[in-house]
């Protein structure tokens, strides 16, 4: 079935209301060399910084708890049994999750939060307990958990889980209404959910469906995509979630 336009107006023209639901159908990406997609991607990033800069602390905290909210009377997030949740960087002003992550690690039996193991785009997620586990890691602060519990025994990481994982909420720096992602670089997620993928294929297990949160100001017309990138099947906004995909149409909430 062919995927078109978002049946609502940009979202440069709606006024945010939490209730809303938007219902679209993705757009195919834009053939572009690498080189082109690189220089549209430094250059979408300044302008979505910039945008991020501008936003008042209160108005980040109301976004979130917006966000928040959706996600937590969602039926998938109450019901999952393994769900892997980025914990915020406030340098970063990504949309805030601790209390996704409060919420996930009472009514979940497995919730896993991200740690990065190297320059080269390995990032596992762990098992967490209680937020007081986290710790801040420079050179942003970002906190993660440690490799060992308080008993010393390594955590349990999700790509070596004998349960599938069900559920992955992520950022991102900036979203087009199809479910094109721009990360900040780093590749950390593709390659992290590339391998959470296949892991799940061979196993014979549903893949997680995929769920970004996005502040207002990080929706934009078009993300331009490269052979790696991988999209979303729903975005979480202040107005409403964005069904990106079949599966999230069937999915969420």
């Amino acid at each position: 079935m062919s995927y078109g336009k978002c049946l609502l107006p940009s979202h440069r023209s709606i006024t945010p209301r939490p209730a809303d639901v938007v219902m679209l159908r993705s757009l195919p990406g834009r053939m572009m060399s690498t080189d082109s997609v690189g220089l549209a991607k430094a250059a979408l990033r300044r302008d979505v910084l910039q945008r991020l800069k501008g936003m008042s602390v209160q108005d980040m905290q109301s976004e979130s708890a917006a966000i928040g909210e959706q996600v937590g009377s969602c039926t998938l997030f109450k019901t999952a049994q393994s769900v892997a949740v980025y914990v915020d960087c406030e340098r970063l002003r990504e949309v805030q999750t601790e209390s996704i992550v409060t919420a996930a690690l009472k009514s979940c039996a497995r919730v896993y939060v991200p740690r990065v193991l190297d320059r080269d785009s390995n990032m596992h997620f762990l098992r967490l307990q209680g937020l007081e586990e986290l710790v801040q890691v420079p050179p942003f602060g970002i906190r993660e958990p440690p490799l060992t519990d308080a008993a010393g025994a390594p955590r349990s990481d999700a790509l070596q889980s004998p349960d599938p994982l069900q559920l992955i909420i992520m950022p991102g720096l900036a979203f087009d209404e199809s479910g094109r992602r721009l990360g900040r670089g780093g590749g950390y997620y593709d390659k992290f959910i590339t391998s959470i993928r296949q892991r799940s294929l061979e196993r014979s297990w549903k893949t997680p469906l995929l769920v970004a949160l996005a502040f207002n100001a990080q929706m934009v017309d078009s993300i331009p995509v490269g052979h790696h990138d991988v999209p979303v099947d729903v975005i979480v906004t202040p107005r409403g979630p964005i069904l990106c995909t079949r599966r999230g149409e069937e999915e969420w909430p």
